[in-house]
């Protein structure tokens, strides 16, 4: 979404160092320059292929669009937005930017978002990722900005176009932990924004295949795909669009297929496993081995346990004894007993090892703020589990000295705000669940 003003810029200090490159598709993949742009790129400033770039009669472009849905994404370059005017326009969807990774919130994000639904747009946000920041950070930044994602919302969007100098392999591996952390959150596979010059200079890149692929590339007639996938969900074709409503120029996109199947898109959600498991644990040929069959297995038999059952092996190996236990928790508990631990049973089983009244090893007592200060290897034990849910969350971390002082409290009522769904309001004691939820959490 380059406006005006950053494109003579870059035209002047282009003819300053004799640059023969096309606009758009500066050295080092358009890595931002915040002296040029103080809340970052705008989306498609880095990443968008333009070798190929020419110049489309509306009658081309509007033969190509045939079949397709027209939509926009904007920022706070397009300024305040008419979003009636935009639909009476023509456009179904569109996208807005929420963050220039943790350093700037985008500041026309808050009255875009309603408004967009308010004129009836499909809408959508991105956050504009930055390789050399924390992934959960920016992860967690974008979903408290974002809220709720309501019925008819599109999935959120992970805007990947620049390196920061970051190695390859390690953007693809944060932009791994940004998708879970979302996925996670919202329900829904989130959308990676790229461009096949861009992305294709990445390794390993067959691990994001699963997302859906919003593909960036402008003047072409049908766009190239990025390796990781076989087929595009969206389409940025122009950074330079006229829609009414808007001054200036904006990004236009296309989504590849009708108003029917948009919506659909929309609505669709994904299977949300209760953290930390992210598969459907069941028996199978070749048995399904892991670290998460394991957690469900101790799960289970601190439910057993507590009910007169005969615990299990927890083994790490799911064979006949455990897919049994499942079905029995699985009728003591009214679910469908077919002996795969899916989402459904997975969360219920969270909840109710969670909710069990008795303390689980190491644990002994609650833990909270006293005087004198409370000490001792259960204080540690959960400040070492806090310190690994903390690093996936993007949250502060404790010194593991064992003493249960005011960072600790502050520690518990961080994991206590985040899991208020489970554990009702935070208070800054670690009780029980408390201490149970924070077991599973940091499970790893």
């Amino acid at each position: 979404m380059k406006r005006s003003m950053w494109v003579c810029v870059a035209v002047v200090l282009a003819l300053l160092a004799g640059c023969s490159q096309p606009l758009g598709a500066p050295a080092g993949l358009g890595e931002p320059d915040p002296s040029l742009a103080p809340e970052g790129l705008a989306m498609g400033m880095g990443a968008v292929d333009t070798s190929s770039r020419g110049t489309l009669s509306p009658e081309a472009v509007e033969a190509r669009a045939l079949g397709y849905v027209a939509g926009i994404d904007v920022s706070y370059y397009q300024g305040a937005i008419d979003w009636k005017a935009v639909y009476a326009a023509g456009k179904r969807f569109a996208f807005a930017r929420v963050s220039y990774g943790t350093n700037t919130v985008d500041s026309r994000f808050a009255a875009n978002w309603p408004a967009m639904k308010a004129a009836g747009i499909i809408r959508g946000a991105y956050q504009f990722f930055r390789p050399s920041q924390d992934a959960a950070a920016q992860a967690n930044l974008f979903l408290s900005k974002l809220g709720k994602l309501e019925a008819g919302d599109l999935p959120a969007v992970i805007d990947v176009e620049v390196t920061e100098g970051v190695a390859g392999s390690v953007i693809v591996s944060k932009v791994r932990t940004w998708v879970n952390i979302v996925k996670a959150a919202t329900g829904k596979m989130p959308i990676i924004y790229t461009s096949p010059g861009f992305w294709n200079s990445l390794p390993g890149t067959s691990v994001l295949s699963d997302c859906t692929l919003w593909v960036a590339h402008w003047g072409v007639s049908s766009p190239s795909l990025p390796s990781a996938w076989s087929s595009w969900k969206f389409w940025q074709y122009s950074d330079s669009g006229s829609v009414s409503g808007i001054s200036g120029a904006v990004d236009l996109d296309w989504f590849n297929g009708d108003l029917t199947a948009l919506k659909l898109f929309a609505s669709t959600k994904v299977a949300v496993y209760e953290a930390p498991f992210t598969r459907s644990l069941r028996l199978a040929s070749p048995i399904m081995t892991g670290r998460d069959v394991t957690l469900l297995q101790t799960l289970l038999n601190d439910w057993a346990k507590a009910t007169g059952r005969a615990p299990i092996a927890a083994d790490g190996v799911f064979g006949n004894g455990t897919s049994s236990l499942v079905k029995t928790f699985q009728g003591a508990r009214g679910l469908l007993a077919d002996g795969i631990a899916g989402p459904a049973t997975q969360a219920e089983l969270v909840r109710v090892f969670t909710s069990l009244t008795t303390y689980y090893t190491p644990y002994t007592r609650t833990l909270r703020r006293t005087s004198p200060t409370m000490y001792g290897n259960d204080v540690k034990a959960f400040q070492t589990a806090y310190n690994v849910w903390a690093r996936l969350k993007g949250q502060p971390t404790l010194v593991v000295d064992g003493y249960f002082g005011l960072a600790s409290e502050n520690a518990a009522l961080r994991f206590q705000g985040a899991e208020t769904r489970l554990l009702g309001a935070p208070d800054g004691i670690a009780g029980k669940m408390t201490q149970r939820l924070l077991f599973v959490r940091s499970w790893k």
